[in-house]
């Protein structure tokens, strides 16, 4: 028996089935889901190109703000879909769940997604 469930929220189109797979599977079990958001670290991702002999220079600006822009859509996209289908779908937020009921939760980490 299992009482969480890690759901990644990724603020793009595939989220929406992500999601109601997970609660499927969450209102079988009366377990909690944890909704994750990996957030892309534009520090880490733009390193490499501005330490390369090709990447330096005033461009590397304008990519850093470019990916910080992004980063920040996807965030508040993944975590609009979480409110929205924790709304819709009557689902008691928090941060620690109940005993014997279906809840969620929203997370953020900074990071490579895979890792």
């Amino acid at each position: 028996m299992f009482k969480y469930i890690l759901v990644p929220a990724r603020g793009v189109e595939t989220d929406a089935p992500v999601f109601r797979i997970s609660l499927g599977l969450a209102r079988l079990q009366a377990a909690h889901l944890a909704f994750l958001h990996a957030g892309l670290d534009v520090q880490k991702v733009t390193i490499p190109v501005a330490s390369a002999e090709f990447g330096g220079g005033a461009g590397i600006a304008e990519i850093i703000d470019s990916l910080r822009q992004e980063a920040t859509a996807r965030h508040d996209r993944a975590k609009n879909a979480f409110q929205d289908f924790c709304a819709r779908e009557a689902i008691v937020t928090s941060a620690t769940p109940p005993e014997s009921s279906l809840s969620a939760e929203w997370l953020v980490e900074t990071g490579d997604e895979a890792h």
